[in-house]
């Protein structure tokens, strides 16, 4: 018994690779643009991955079928704003932009990272219909 785990999570976490779960137990690594089949211990499991506190949602996969990790639109979003206020925070020169701004700032990206990790799913899973 087996299933194939399909990533296409684009820019977000493409470094890294995900940790893939079944039943809750660590059962191997994906990379991102790889196909990888995965033997289950049962005909229906339930499957989540993880990568860098980040996490998926959980699916309920039968034997057989294709599963596609791609990123969630919000984690996208967060993503692009992170790196957006973290540019904007690099090269700031104004002394009393530096003294007001870039506190409230680097508070906002641990925000955002803090949602990011811990409230929404940056990753979903779905199952691919033949």
């Amino acid at each position: 018994m087996s299933i194939t785990v399909v990533r296409r999570t684009g820019l977000i976490g493409t470094i890294l690779k995900m940790t893939i779960k079944i039943n809750g137990e660590k059962v191997a690594k994906i990379a991102n643009g790889q196909t990888l089949e995965v033997s289950i211990p049962n005909n229906v499991v339930q499957l989540c991955v993880t990568q860098s506190g980040g996490k998926s949602n959980t699916i309920e996969v039968k034997d057989g079928e294709q599963v596609q990790i791609q990123s969630n639109k919000w984690s996208n979003r967060i993503y692009a704003l992170y790196y957006i206020i973290f540019t904007i925070g690099l090269f700031g020169s104004n002394l009393l932009y530096k003294s007001i701004a870039l506190p409230v700032m680097f508070v906002l990206l641990i925000v955002l990272l803090i949602v990011l990790l811990f409230i929404l799913n940056a990753f979903q899973l779905t199952i691919i219909e033949d």
